[in-house]
């Protein structure tokens, strides 16, 4: 029989932009302490975490343990990351991002290459 503790929820609940993650008892075991506005927390599959700054223009990704583990800027022509990251297969990202100087807002896609930093627009 497994205990309580080999299961854990990760919640973002984007009002308190502080998003947590609790044990099967709801006990809180671990929560992100970053006071900027956060889209798009994923849990990567290299078992890190990614997200996006909505006024810093980056995508942070951090060990659980709060490591540092990489920093993106988005190019000067998008100002913001919005909504969604979306890893693929190959650890590319999708990123919903807003572009400058466009008419409409938060309707741009580009790929990120994690390898290299690339932005390659979709």
């Amino acid at each position: 029989m497994s205990d309580d503790t080999d299961h854990f929820t990760l919640i973002n609940y984007r009002p308190s932009q502080a998003p947590f993650m609790v044990d099967r008892k709801w006990i809180v075991r671990w929560f992100l302490d970053v006071k900027e506005e956060k889209y798009g927390l994923i849990p990567l599959n290299n078992g890190n975490l990614a997200y996006g700054l909505l006024n810093k223009s980056k995508i942070i990704e951090y060990s659980w343990m709060g490591e540092l583990k990489n920093i993106w800027h988005l190019r000067n022509n998008y100002n913001g990351v919005h909504h969604d990251i979306v890893e693929k297969p190959n650890t590319d990202i999708f990123v919903t991002v807003n572009k400058a100087e466009s008419a409409t807002i938060e309707d741009h896609v580009f790929e990120l290459k994690r390898d290299s930093g690339e932005v390659i627009c979709v």
